[in-house]
């Protein structure tokens, strides 16, 4: 190094120092030290890492295992979390679909899968390839900084060690040199004249090996605490070659945070998993398949889940005023036996019997809701009539008994289809309904409901 750095600028009459064996306070270690000062009074200092065959593992890297399992892990629990959060927001593949043993059993194989995956292509990145020479020069600021091997530290000049030393030395602006079997040094790389590192290194002072164990104030923290520091550090312990390897702290808080997530969303689940939610459109295309089968055999009395539950009958009854060709006869028995019942809703099914509910079913609507109705009736047997005739018609018809969701009223409404949310909907129906001019509609209006409860 004297002969390298001989013809640099320097202050004259300035006394140059070279030391061998040096450390800093904080442990680092550096085999040679060589400093001068510049022209402009500013020190220059350059430090060596020498290494021979028998310390070898200080230039030849090694893999950092735990940074690439805790990479691999964050990764793949992070796309894991927002995998689930995608399931959970569309209903994809929720728990109460495919069960919570099937979706425990997908987070694993995503996790396993996506760290396999990860394993394969980052296997290869220089940023798992730790060299210790490299990473402990990293730590501390000198002007040009080299790392030296003897000629048999490598086997032959392509060696996948010394292509990894030498690109992690132009990577980060340190020199590399070569020294024979005769003790004579070969530049194979200079270092670079500008700080690569852009000022984020601090400069430390050197001490003789027997001044700093002088100095030096050891630690007398608990074994157990220190241990568990050392490991989430990732240092190895204070005398070993990978007490400089990059800790996985961020790593470990963004494992920790996408698991919490996941558990927060099998907790979501769960409580879901004994509601079901019909799909509206879904619902429809069945029924329209149903429909297309026209099953005869299948029964004409429905089961639903409410207190009354009636039926009309296909037993024929014959009213002079209201018979047409295309009407479908209604029983006498049937129409009496609803005129008895009030407090309900009756749902019309086309060609099919018509189907009674309770009030208290339709207790849990939110908000006005509208409706388009036909016509409005006191007795349930002329309602039933008007709703036979529109079926008949092909339109969609129901009966509702206006004392559900009304203290002052008591007549009975025949109104299409659906509730709507908005009066826009109801009205851009009703529209609809005007267009038609082969079907005579008593008196068409828009009326607003609100449930009771």
């Amino acid at each position: 190094m004297k002969a390298y750095y001989k013809y640099r600028l320097r202050k004259k009459e300035v006394t140059t120092i070279s030391k061998l064996d040096v450390r800093t306070s904080g442990g680092i270690i550096a085999d040679g030290y060589y400093s001068f000062r510049k022209p402009d009074n500013q020190i220059f200092s350059a430090t060596f890492e020498a290494t021979s065959y028998h310390t070898k593992s200080e230039v030849q890297y090694r893999l950092q295992k735990a940074v690439f399992f805790w990479d691999g892990l964050a990764i793949a629990s992070l796309l894991t979390a927002f995998i689930l959060a995608y399931g959970y927001s569309y209903d994809h593949f929720t728990i109460k679909q495919i069960g919570l043993f099937a979706s425990i059993s997908l987070c694993l194989i995503s996790l396993i899968t996506i760290m396999f995956l990860f394993r394969l292509v980052a296997a290869q990145f220089h940023r798992y390839r730790y060299i210790y020479a490299v990473e402990q020069f990293k730590r501390y600021h000198a002007d040009e900084q080299w790392v030296a091997y003897g000629e048999d530290v490598f086997e032959n000049p392509d060696d996948k060690y010394l292509r990894e030393l030498k690109h992690q030395c132009v990577l980060n602006g340190f020199g590399l040199l070569k020294v024979d079997k005769q003790r004579e040094p070969h530049v194979l790389i200079t270092p670079a004249r500008h700080e690569t590192f852009k000022g984020k290194r601090q400069s430390m002072s050197f001490l003789a090996q027997g001044k700093w164990l002088e100095k030096m104030s050891f630690n007398n923290a608990p074994p157990w605490w220190q241990k568990g520091l050392n490991f989430l550090k990732n240092t190895g312990g204070p005398g070993s070659v990978l007490r400089f390897q990059k800790s996985f702290w961020n790593q470990v808080l963004v494992t920790t945070i996408s698991f919490c997530l996941m558990g927060v969303i099998f907790y979501r689940e769960i409580q879901d998993a004994d509601l079901v939610h019909v799909d509206r459109t879904t619902y429809l295309e069945d029924l329209t398949e149903l429909d297309k089968k026209g099953n005869d055999e299948e029964a004409k009395i429905f089961v639903v889940d409410t207190a009354v539950n009636v039926a009309v009958d296909e037993q024929n009854w014959w009213d002079d005023d209201v018979e047409t060709k295309n009407q479908k006869p209604t029983s006498q028995k049937a129409i009496k036996s609803q005129t008895k019942k009030k407090g309900e809703i009756i749902v019309g099914q086309g060609n099919e019997a018509s189907v009674t509910y309770d009030c208290s079913r339709f207790f849990n609507l939110n908000g006005t809701k509208y409706i388009i109705t036909e016509g409005s009736y006191s007795q349930t047997k002329d309602a039933l009539i008007r709703l036979t005739n529109l079926e008949n018609s092909g339109l969609t018809a129901n009966i509702l008994w206006l004392g559900c969701f009304s203290d002052t009223e008591n007549d009975y409404v025949v109104y299409f289809n659906e509730f709507y949310n908005s009066e826009k909907e109801a009205y851009d129906q009703m529209n609809y309904y005007f267009m038609m001019d082969d079907i005579d509609f008593n008196n068409l209006k828009i009326k607003t409901i609100q449930s009771k409860k």
